[in-house]
């Protein structure tokens, strides 16, 4: 009963944050409860986790700014062609890099499982967000 009642409560103050605030507010509010719920994180998990989860967040969205634009490869030069195989290669290696750091500052705060986790529940949090997304006639970010 108690944990129906803490759902509920959550599941309320959830939707009474969608409606309050703007679009990228309500996914970030979205994927911390998502995220919080399927790793079943306690209050010192959380506390430790965000902060850092955020910070990867953030460097993620830096290095896919810097991505190469998808361009017509057929109106290319060669060199055009070399270096935009190039880069899309460093984006891919940086992330790598980015994604191993995660793993490393993570595993230092959460158990090892929920670690393990984290890559499908992502996975899982994208899927839904894209549900929503055509349910409500809205195209993909």
């Amino acid at each position: 009963m108690k944990k129906n009642l803490s759902f509920l409560l959550l599941l309320f103050l959830t939707v009474s944050l969608f409606a309050q605030t703007p679009k990228k507010e309500r996914v970030k509010a979205f994927r911390m409860q998502f995220i919080n719920e399927h790793l079943a994180l306690t209050d010192a998990e959380k506390e430790k986790f965000w902060p850092i989860y955020n910070q990867f967040l953030k460097d993620r969205k830096a290095l896919q700014k810097n991505r190469p634009k998808r361009r017509e490869v057929e109106s290319m030069s060669d060199s055009e062609l070399e270096q935009l195989l190039e880069n899309r290669l460093q984006v891919k290696e940086q992330m790598i890099v980015l994604q191993r750091k995660l793993y490393l500052d993570i595993k230092q705060v959460i158990p090892l499982k929920k670690v393990a986790k984290l890559q499908r529940t992502e996975k899982k949090f994208r899927r839904k967000l894209a549900q929503k997304a055509r349910k409500h006639g809205k195209p993909r970010d």
